[in-house]
Parts: C-alpha cells; structure tokens; sequence
C-alpha cells in the first residue's frame, strides 16, 4: 500500500527505518561496531502515527537505542540473515531509484537540525510569518545529508551501480530544482517589509542597512556561497547577475571611501540590493544594473547637495 499509495513522507519514514536496520544487520553479521552506524529513531514515531500508534518520538528513539542491544544479543545468524534477507526484498519493492526526488526532501524533514531557509534567515522577523521558502532539501548541509544518506541507501540495497548513475542524474534535477526554488525566493524577497509592523523591527532593517547584514547583501551573498562553483556556462542568467553583483559590492569596499567614481555609488547596498532584485528577475546586464544604481545615488547626492543649500541660505 505504502509503495502505490504512499506519501512522500510515507516512503522517506519506511526507506529510512529500512535501510538503517539493514546497515545495522549487515555490520552485527561481519562482527563490526555498530557504534559506526546511524540508528534507526525518528521515523518509527512518524510510522507508528501513520497506523494508529500515537506512542511519540521519544519511544521511537528509545526503540533505535535498544536495537544494536537486540542485535548484540541475538545469537542465531540464521535468523538474523532471513530478517536482512526479508528487510532487503522490502527495500527493493520501495523502488527507490527510481522515483522522483520528492521522497529525499522529505527525507530531510525528518531529520532534526536541519531547517528550511525562510525570509527569517535575512529579515528581522519571525520564522512562522508567511513567504517563500527553500526547503531543507535543498540547502547545502541539506544536500549533504541527502548524500550521506544515499550511501547509506547504496550498502544497505546492494545496488551501487545504480545509485552510482542515479547520483549523476539527480545531483541535476537538485540544482535545478535549487534554481527554481531560489529564483521564488527572490522573486517574492520583499514580501518580508509586510511583516515589519513594529517601529523595532524597521529600526533593525535601517540599522543594518550598508552592512553586512541588510537583508539584500546577505541574499546575494548566500546566492554566490551557493552556486559559485558551478560553471558559469551552465548557471542561468539571473544567478550570474547575482554573483556578479555580490562581487562587485565587494571589490567597492576593498577600494574604499577615498576612490571617487561609480563603484563608490555602488556601496549605497540597500538600492544596490533592491535593483538587484530586479535585474535578477529581468535578466538586465550587470553594466547596466550598474548604471541604474549610479543615476539612483546621484540622485541622493543632489537631494542632499539641494537640502545643504537650503539650509546655508537660511
């Protein structure tokens, strides 16, 4: 039922207690620590919930504790190697590798400490307001976790040349399921000004503007940490602007307050991170993102030369 009917969530619980009480199996057979695997836990609770056994995580935990202890004192390899045997045949009918990813991402949302990034993560607002969200999956120690665990999937299925070619294929569909997360993200980035309904909160926002932590400059910042170190040619246009635009934010405070030109206009990070939204979103050169923050700072320039002027004439 699980496997023609099963929610996402519903094959991440059952392949993660699957493949952890294999692992664990394998290594009690070949007389290894089994301090060096990861036990199963949470996902039992989730299971358990899902049949009508509200027994809660903490038993759930409990029970990944005690199962090493189980395996330790078992002495019939007979029956530990049926079990594995049983337990692996369960895992193939999960077909694996063959779904999309939505299982992994779920997968992920099992696992404690891994968060999803919210507008929270640049804005001095609460994780529970609305807005955009990159899942969990799709964050770099998330990504990592997925892998970890696709080594754990390949040892406890015996098919590493599967997993082998599957990984090339899905490394893929997560960097473009990654762009078209982040590519919302920033398009919806400003939603984050509707939850700022207290004076403390638009205190903060203006308090951190031209520092590292305006909200825009972390943005492009997490952007280029992210995908920096994937070929140019293969990015879209947008994450290029973005990077682009972060470096260059960059290279205008190595040079300093002294240097007179655009690049100092460019150091007006809240408009610069603002219009970089746009140009992202519209695919607009970072030459000509450029040239819009210069008419916007020379624009303040003359405000400030005009209200200075007033105020010497008074």
């Amino acid at each position: 039922l699980v496997v023609q009917q099963g929610s996402a969530q519903d094959i991440a619980a059952w392949a993660q207690y699957l493949v952890r009480r294999i692992n664990l199996i394998q290594a009690q057979l070949k007389g290894q620590d089994l301090r060096r695997n990861p036990l199963i836990g949470n996902e039992i609770a989730y299971i358990y919930d899902r049949v009508g056994v509200h027994e809660g995580v903490q038993a759930g935990v409990l029970v990944g504790q005690l199962y090493p202890d189980y395996l330790r004192w078992s002495n019939d390899e007979t029956e530990l190697q049926n079990e594995l045997d049983n337990l692996r045949f369960l895992l193939r009918q999960l077909n694996l590798g063959h779904r999309n990813i939505d299982w992994l991402l779920a997968w992920v949302d099992l696992q404690n400490g891994l968060k999803p990034i919210t507008l929270a993560n640049f804005w001095p607002i609460r994780a529970a307001d609305k807005g955009p969200v990159i899942p969990a999956g799709l964050t770099r120690a998330g990504a990592e976790a997925i892998q970890a665990f696709v080594n754990e999937l390949a040892a406890a299925s015996e098919q590493s040349e599967l997993w082998q070619e599957r990984q090339s294929q899905m490394a893929q569909i997560f960097t473009e399921a990654s762009y078209n997360a982040w590519y919302s993200f920033v398009a919806d980035f400003d939603l984050a000004r509707q939850y700022l309904t207290t004076e403390s909160s638009w205190s903060s926002v203006l308090s951190q503007s031209l520092t590292s932590d305006d909200p825009y400059l972390k943005l492009l910042r997490t952007l280029s940490h992210l995908f920096s170190d994937i070929p140019i040619e293969t990015r879209p246009d947008w994450i290029n602007t973005a990077i682009d635009l972060e470096r260059l934010i960059q290279a205008s405070r190595v040079i300093g307050s002294s240097e007179k030109g655009w690049l100092d206009h460019v150091r007006f990070a809240d408009e610069l991170g603002r219009v970089g939204l746009g140009v992202m979103k519209e695919g607009v050169s970072i030459e000509r993102s450029a040239e819009i923050v210069l008419d916007g700072a020379t624009a303040v320039d003359l405000v400030k030369a005009y209200e200075t002027t007033v105020r010497e004439a008074i």
